[in-house]
């Protein structure tokens, strides 16, 4: 008697990032494209998914799970929706690719329209995954440029909030400088506090993983927002 044949495993990855208000790739408008896709095609699907967590970061809890799962041979084929859910860093995005590529997993990019099972997908994977990284640092400028903008105006931005905690107070710092080390540390410095860059960057890894950082960051960008208009 024949077996049926095997489903394949799909490995669905979701990801809305920090800046969640403005992000245009929310987690339901990535469901609701690749969910009824992964059917059509006859998937066994799982569902991978990071809310609020930064495309940069490479260690992301929903990102581990999948990366874990793919090295167990748990999945055939990866899809995500834009090839910036999966990261905004080049180097990452070549070694996701490399790891597929080792145990046979398939990745597509539904919105992209490739996969890399095809010389010509794998080459549109790396030209796209450039775009992503490209598109990150240009986020990054205007963001700074906002920043200085609104201040040549005379809007008060960037100033830490009475009674808030020394890891907010680094995290509302952090993007008042633009969203750097060096930024932070000159930031700093204009508050009258010396730090040195080892110091800062453990600050501010701790008020990443405190919440801190995604919270002041949204706040920032809504008063660089109002700032570049007048208000």
């Amino acid at each position: 008697m024949r077996r049926s044949p095997r489903l394949k495993r799909a490995g669905v990855y979701l990801r809305v990032s920090t800046q969640k208000q403005a992000d245009k790739y929310s987690s339901e408008a990535q469901r609701a494209a690749l969910l009824p896709y992964c059917e059509a095609q006859g998937y066994d699907v799982q569902v991978f998914e990071d809310e609020a967590i930064s495309g940069f970061r490479s260690k992301r809890p929903g990102l581990d799970a999948l990366v874990a799962a793919i090295k167990k041979r748990q999945i055939d084929i990866l899809i995500i929706y834009h090839i910036s859910r999966l990261g905004r860093s080049l180097k990452h995005l070549l070694e996701i690719l490399e790891l597929c590529d080792s145990k046979r997993v398939e990745l597509v990019s539904y919105s992209d329209g490739f996969d890399t099972s095809t010389p010509m997908g794998r080459v549109m994977f790396q030209v796209a995954g450039a775009f992503a990284e490209y598109e990150r640092e240009l986020i990054r400028e205007r963001t700074i440029a906002g920043l200085e903008a609104a201040r040549r105006r005379g809007a008060k931005i960037g100033r830490p909030y009475a009674g808030t905690s020394d890891l907010e107070k680094v995290a509302h710092l952090y993007w008042r400088g633009g969203g750097t080390i060096q930024g932070l540390l000159q930031a700093l410095t204009e508050e009258g506090i010396e730090l040195s860059r080892s110091s800062a960057r453990r600050r501010v890894k701790a008020a990443e993983e405190a919440g801190y950082l995604a919270a002041a960051k949204a706040d920032w960008e809504a008063k660089v927002a109002r700032g570049a208009q007048g208000g």
